[in-house]
């Protein structure tokens, strides 16, 4: 990581500390708020995400006629994110506290404090708190910037006789790839860090969100198949970079092209 339009993950003690909470919540039982797990809707996005996922997720779900819930969310899940946002606060880390702030509001049944200082910088200073917008798009031009690198990235595997396989190791730990690894590879050498998807992951992945506005360098799948959108052709047809049956090569998509008359689904990461 370490550019700045990559949004800092949340931190190994934010992670341990969710896997906590899902245990106290496990042993407690109940229904609602106490079936969403924590690790699984919070723990592999960036604060600003995680702050979204709370409220859509875990806000919608508070059971407020649960018994065993409202005995004890004060005394156990409420204490324990309290406790964490201090700890962050106390190291001036404003928006891993923010987060810890609102979860616990939502298991004391309270609207999440709106965020301050450096939370409402990085949360575009949304005026609802957990309503704004996930601050995810990546920066005016890093579109391009991708759909350069997948073309540089064909070259790079034709001139190293990269082949198709679908069998580990791939490039450039052997010599052979598939599309969804040629995706992750042009990506993570354009600066972008976003975990390794499949064809079939993407669409649940917290790190990649549908659009139906492609640009250049969003991720276009069509019928098993994932590239680097780089445009159009003389056609019409969209056309993008990919490691198929084709080799490493750029061609055309949608219907009448190299996959079928499925229309393609565009992806652009977070």
């Amino acid at each position: 990581m370490g550019d700045l339009f990559v949004h800092v993950r949340l931190k190994e003690c934010c992670r341990k500390a969710l896997g906590e909470l899902d245990a106290v919540k496990k042993g407690i039982g109940g229904t609602g708020a106490f079936k969403v797990n924590l690790t699984k809707i919070l723990g592999e996005k960036a604060v600003p995400e995680a702050l979204t996922a709370l409220a859509t997720t875990i806000g919608k779900s508070a059971p407020e006629g649960d018994r065993r819930f409202t005995a004890l969310k004060k005394k156990t899940l409420a204490k324990a994110a309290a406790t964490h946002a201090k700890a962050h606060q106390a190291k001036g880390e404003t928006t891993e506290a923010h987060l810890w702030e609102s979860l616990a509001a939502v298991f004391e049944g309270k609207d999440a404090p709106k965020p301050a200082g450096a939370a409402a910088g990085l949360l575009g200073g949304a005026a609802g708190g957990l309503a704004g917008k996930v601050g995810g798009k990546l920066p005016a031009g890093m579109g391009g910037k991708i759909a350069a690198k997948a073309k540089e990235k064909l070259a790079e595997y034709k001139s190293k006789g990269v082949t198709y396989s679908q069998a580990a190791p791939f490039y450039p730990a052997s010599n052979h790839a598939d599309c969804s690894h040629f995706v992750h590879d042009v990506l993570k050498s354009s600066g972008v860090d976003v975990p390794y998807v499949t064809t079939h992951e993407i669409a649940e992945s917290p790190h990649f969100k549908a659009t139906t506005d492609p640009q250049p360098g969003d991720v276009i799948v069509q019928g098993g198949h994932m590239g680097i959108y780089t445009g159009t052709n003389d056609k019409g047809q969209p056309t993008g970079a990919q490691m198929g049956e084709h080799g490493a090569a750029e061609g055309p998509w949608g219907k009448g092209g190299w996959f079928g008359s499925a229309a393609p689904v565009y992806y652009q990461p977070q």
